[in-house]
């Protein structure tokens, strides 16, 4: 897809925030055409490559070419990685229920392993059923050789571009968000699952209530699987990953706790514990015999959320919290104290 984002884009966002003018560009959709975002000049949709950015012949602003999946009219991207892109739909019977869309990569479509692991996603949410802190599953298949899987669309705002505006978060906001994660995480994991890819860029916060809420289930396996790792197999975000997986062991809650403590340090100060910009000094540093302590990272931060995370963060998995449940009353014994001290 062309990378170009103009005024026209922006534009085009504008429109479908909140609803506003989508049952307008879904009618035209459906009729063969694509309006333009700025001056409304109807293009044919049947002349337009899918998924692309195309200029208007009237007023060259640049417009999306949305593309039906099942019954979803595809209208603009969100992002995505080497695991597939993800967009947002709307559904052409009721355009006020938006959805989630992963499609493959083109190069991903004939791999049998990607395939599998796009359509697991959607049967992992079924198989867990609801939870206020996990994106739910609608469908999976293929269309016109496309592989796709339709998650629930979560209105809110990812952490990290939550971070890049406002640097950073309190220690109540930090706290809070790590329970709700550490619920979603432990819900899984009560279900069969380890989650295995905590990050900012997996997690909403909410609009209204700023719930967290975790999204993306490409890298969650069985318990059974996480157990019986072979090899170095370190796929996920390497600023977030236990060490344990660096080193082909066996994963478990302490595993999700680790990748918690990294993540709510982040959402603390604005920045990942490392700052490596190569996968592979990165990886290094997550099982360097000696490394900076939290302590030393944390400098003026309260004794209680310096403690919490040096613990949820220790490189040997036996000096981590080994269960949800012992992390949750860490977490939730720090937020007591911190919150009596700030009340005092």
């Amino acid at each position: 897809m062309e990378k170009q984002k103009g005024r026209g884009f922006k534009m085009f966002r504008r429109f479908f925030k909140k609803g506003k003018k989508v049952s307008y560009f879904i009618r035209n959709y459906e009729e063969g055409y694509v309006p333009c975002t700025s001056c409304r000049e109807k293009h044919a949709l049947a002349s337009l490559t899918p998924l692309r950015l195309e200029k208007c012949s009237r007023c060259g602003n640049h417009n999306f070419v949305p593309l039906l999946i099942d019954r979803y009219w595809i209208t603009n991207p969100l992002g995505g990685g080497g695991m597939g892109s993800v967009y947002k739909g709307y559904d052409r019977e009721d355009p006020s229920i938006a959805v989630a869309v992963k499609l493959l990569p083109g190069d991903k479509e004939q791999e049998e392993q990607a395939v599998n692991a796009l359509h697991r996603e959607v049967d992992i949410a079924h198989a867990v059923g609801d939870h206020p802190s996990l994106a739910g599953g609608i469908k999976q298949g293929k269309v016109n050789d496309q592989n796709y899987a339709i998650m629930e669309f979560v209105h809110g705002e990812r952490l990290d571009h939550v971070i890049e505006k406002k640097n950073r978060l309190s220690i109540d906001e930090v706290l809070r968000i790590g329970l709700d994660l550490l619920d979603a995480d432990w819900y899984l994991y009560k279900h069969g699952y380890l989650y295995r890819d905590l990050k900012p860029q997996n997690i909403i916060l909410t609009e209204q209530e700023k719930k967290a809420v975790l999204f993306d289930y490409g890298l969650c396996v069985l318990i059974e699987e996480a157990h019986n790792q072979e090899g170095d197999v370190c796929a996920g975000s390497p600023h977030f990953l236990p060490p344990e997986r660096l080193q082909g062991r066996r994963e478990d809650a302490y595993s999700e706790i680790y990748s918690l403590g990294m993540v709510m340090y982040y959402m603390l100060t604005g920045s990942t514990f490392f700052s490596a910009d190569e996968a592979q000094k990165l990886a290094n540093k997550h099982i360097a015999p000696l490394r900076i302590p939290m302590k030393g990272k944390l400098k003026g931060y309260p004794s209680e959320i310096v403690e919490l995370l040096s613990k949820m963060t220790q490189k040997e998995e036996a000096n981590r919290p080994q269960s949800f449940e012992e992390a949750q009353e860490a977490i939730q014994q720090a937020k007591e104290q911190l919150l009596g001290d700030q009340t005092s």
